[in-house]
């Protein structure tokens, strides 16, 4: 009996929706105190408010119907949504903290981890994301957060992991493909990012973040020659490019504030990356040392896909050409 009602406990609540980054029920599951018909009644019309953007209406519901019943978990985690939707961040995990004590399952965890990701609390807000993981295998969402969050703290093997996790369970997310492909990149896995890179472009083959993406991976990889045609024709006046910054900006415009997190956060390391680079160059000219031809290259590489990413194709380009003239007098021995 007891195991009956712990799987019972772990399953995910079918009736849910999304409110924000946050998740609301629909209907109270299970039961609770008080008249359970009047109960269910005023939390459909909380809800039904809700959905509607009518939130200080469906606060209000909410908190007379935890004043006559404080364990009402669905509650508690329907307040904390719209909590996190107005960013009041210290209410909303105040909310889910409750709801959490009340019972654990996929729903309050996703949530709550969601709500310390965003407060910058990122051990907690792991801890919480694994174990909706564990509660719901399936859950894309959760893994796809987690990839965010291992990759914003630079821990490129657990992000790639979790970013896999999410390309499987969801093999058309674009964004899971740009988040696997950026951390294996940064782990010099780079054939095995030019597959997956591959893989959907088969799907989507204008995709302009994964064609630029394709093209650096192919630098990286020291096919200059193929990578150069196909930065030419990506970057074309008459052609579908888009800078990253342009995806940058595009995204800050989308609803989907996930795939605004995720270019943010790339934005920012590209832009740590050039100054660090620049900052090595400048080093090197001081005291006048020659690098060997591999560092040149690897240079001039990086250089041409921060413009790239950057939007100035231009300099791209000509940092490539640079490259290869490296790469062909190391090879002749010049």
């Amino acid at each position: 009996m007891e195991a009956r009602t712990l799987s019972r406990a772990c399953r995910p609540e079918r009736h849910r929706h999304q409110h924000g980054l946050s998740y609301a029920y629909d209907e109270i599951p299970g039961s609770q105190s008080g008249d359970p018909a009047l109960m269910s009644e005023l939390f459909r019309k909380a809800v039904a408010a809700q959905k509607a953007g009518r939130e200080d209406e469906a606060m209000a519901v909410y908190k007379s119907l935890l004043k006559s019943d404080a364990t009402n978990r669905a509650a508690w985690i329907n307040l904390g949504a719209i909590l996190s939707k107005r960013q009041d961040r210290v209410g909303a995990v105040a909310c889910y903290r409750k709801a959490l004590a009340l019972r654990e399952d996929d729903t309050i965890l996703f949530n709550l981890g969601s709500e310390l990701f965003r407060q910058k609390e990122y051990a907690g807000a792991i801890q919480h994301l694994r174990r909706a993981l564990q509660l719901k295998p399936d859950f894309f969402r959760a893994a796809l957060l987690l990839g965010y969050i291992h990759e914003s703290q630079e821990q490129y093997v657990e992000a790639a992991q979790s970013f896999q996790r999410a390309l499987t369970l969801n093999p058309s997310s674009r964004i899971a493909a740009l988040g696997l492909v950026v951390v294996l990149g940064e782990q010099d896995r780079n054939e095995e990012a030019l597959k997956i890179c591959e893989a959907y472009l088969k799907q989507q083959a204008d995709d302009a973040a994964l064609l630029n993406l394709h093209a650096a991976l192919l630098m990286k990889l020291g096919r200059y020659r193929e990578s150069f045609e196909e930065l030419k024709q990506v970057t074309s006046s008459n052609e579908k490019y888009v800078s990253f910054e342009e995806h940058l900006k595009q995204a800050r415009g989308e609803r989907d504030r996930e795939t605004s997190a995720f270019f943010e956060e790339v934005s920012d390391r590209l832009k740590e990356r050039t100054e660090r680079l620049k900052a090595r160059i400048e080093e090197r000219k001081k005291r006048q040392q020659k690098s060997l031809a591999k560092d040149d290259m690897k240079d001039l590489v990086d250089l041409s896909l921060l413009h790239l990413f950057s939007g100035d194709k231009d300099k791209a380009l000509a940092f490539l050409l640079e490259a290869r003239k490296v790469a062909d007098r190391d090879k002749t021995g010049g």
